[in-house]
């Protein structure tokens, strides 16, 4: 007689033929801030430090509360030789893997590394007339309390001082590691016009009366 008809696998509706695929799960579809950290992650692996940069500031963008992420950002700076940008986004980490109660794995990583950095980092002392002054660094303004101070990457800066009714004060330089350097902005002399023929021509009015 014929060998009776076997029962379906259990994962198998009755209905179903044992030669159909079976159907696959969903794909998981990635927060866009995981998808562009997890590219960024890539492209640092590949050595291209730039744009990982740019990627790992797409994510802090979506996903502002990442400390981990803010890592990142800091590591291809350094890479890029960007000190003083590399410090503030350790230094922003830092902060926020504090203020969320996170793993201290997060926050003594990124202490470690400001303090490795802030050694490396090159520094403007900047000293400009009390009267109104206001100073830009590359177009970005400077608050008074920060110009003793200046964190600077390494490269080609520009500072500007304005002062109302007066013409701007420029001072290009070239920043390399590590240098702090002093730099003094003053407004020009005021120049004052002198009559020297005065005298004479007053002479010359009493004479002629």
């Amino acid at each position: 007689p014929p060998a009776p008809a076997q029962p379906p696998p259990p994962d198998q509706p009755a209905d179903k033929r044992a030669d159909q695929p079976l159907e696959q799960p969903p794909p998981v579809v990635q927060p866009p801030a995981v998808v562009a950290f997890e590219a960024g992650r890539a492209l640092m692996d590949q050595q291209q430090f730039a744009e990982a940069c740019a990627k790992f500031e797409e994510s802090i963008k979506l996903d502002p509360d990442a400390p981990g992420t803010m890592l990142n950002p800091g590591t291809c700076n350094a890479e890029l030789d960007h000190l003083a940008t590399s410090l503030h986004s350790f230094r922003q980490a830092e902060t926020r893997a504090s203020e969320s109660k996170l793993d201290t794995a997060y926050e003594n990583a990124a202490k470690e590394q400001t303090r490795v950095i802030a050694a490396r980092v090159s520094t403007l002392n900047v000293q400009a007339p009390d009267q109104g002054a206001h100073v830009t660094l590359d177009g970005a303004p400077v608050a008074d309390t920060d110009l003793a101070r200046i964190e600077v990457d390494a490269g080609d800066h520009v500072l500007e001082m304005t002062v109302a009714g007066e013409p701007p004060v420029r001072s290009q330089m070239t920043i390399i590691d590590g240098q702090h350097r002093k730099i003094v902005l003053q407004l020009p002399p005021k120049l004052v016009w002198v009559d020297r023929g005065a005298a004479a021509r007053r002479r010359a009015y009493l004479v002629g009366a």
